[in-house]
């Protein structure tokens, strides 16, 4: 889309990191009133995208939902579902810096942290600092900071997270409630019935409503939930692999590398080690 005085830069991951989650764009937009921007309509936005407001107000519909983005609010917008952005007609200058992101793993991070895939957050004026560092290490040293600008949008992320737990806006929805319960839960034993309970609707709908928000059915996104925890537990803990499987759901650790090793291409233990971590000498397992 052209926006005034506008700086983007397109990063070119390589295949396994967009395979996980990783920052595809950055960007700045920057208009006055006398260079407003026509409202920008996306039918198929191909990665996940999150705005910073830094001035003005602006407005931005979703699935026919329409929502205010007041000023130093965070937004986070889906992948591949029609949604349109805005300036308000009463906004003087609007400026807003954005980070599009995308992989595999984008719906179990924002569900690990609570974080609907359609949300405004308001309040994260402090996140200003570290969204410009990103965009400041790509802008000035291109792709070899790819890994790094990654790491920090994760931890943006969190905080944004952070923001929304201390300031709660409209009551949970259905599907809202089952993410939370999910991600709170991996280690147990859930079922479609689970789930619908805590949705307070039935097994059919509580399938209809989350296929709406999330793409998958309920039992699908859970998995995506305990892959994603078991490559954080295999990458930054020294729990065993046999552990890790208890604590991501999975009573017989051959089930559990079985699924790992379809998600991933390979087994959870030639992951971990592609991933620098040591052989225990305790206990012979490689952790």
């Amino acid at each position: 889309m052209p926006v005034p005085h506008a700086r983007m830069f397109l990063t070119t991951p390589m295949p396994r990191d967009r395979a996980v989650a990783v920052v595809s764009s950055v960007g700045t937009a920057r208009c006055t009133r006398e260079e407003a921007l026509p409202p920008v309509h996306r039918d198929r936005w191909h990665s996940w995208q999150f705005m910073l407001t830094v001035r003005g107000e602006g407005e931005v519909v979703v699935d026919g939902r329409r929502l205010a983005i007041p000023r130093h609010a965070a937004v986070l917008l889906p992948r591949d579902r029609p949604h349109e952005y805005y300036p308000l007609a009463s906004c003087p200058h609007w400026e807003y810096l954005w980070i599009e992101w995308d992989g595999e793993q984008v719906p179990a991070i924002l569900g690990m942290l609570g974080l609907g895939d359609a949300s405004i957050i308001p309040g994260c004026v402090s996140l200003l600092p570290q969204i410009e560092e990103i965009h400041g290490l790509l802008l000035e040293r291109g792709d070899e900071a790819l890994h790094e600008a990654g790491t920090l949008f994760l931890n943006a992320l969190a905080r944004v997270a952070k923001v929304a737990r201390q300031h709660p806006g409209a009551a949970p929805t259905p599907v809202d409630r089952m993410v939370a319960w999910m991600a709170r839960h991996l280690d147990a034993e859930v079922t479609l019935a689970d789930l619908a309970a805590i949705a307070g609707v039935s097994s059919w709908h509580c399938v209809r409503l989350f296929r709406e928000i999330h793409g998958v059915p309920p039992i699908a996104y859970l998995r995506l939930l305990r892959l994603h925890r078991a490559r954080t537990l295999l990458q930054s803990s020294d729990m065993g692999v046999r552990q890790i499987a208890r604590a991501v759901g999975y009573a017989k650790v051959q089930h559990f590398t079985r699924m790992f090793t379809h998600a991933v291409g390979m087994s959870p233990r030639a992951f971990r080690a592609g991933n620098g971590h040591f052989r225990s000498p305790d206990s012979g397992e490689t952790r």
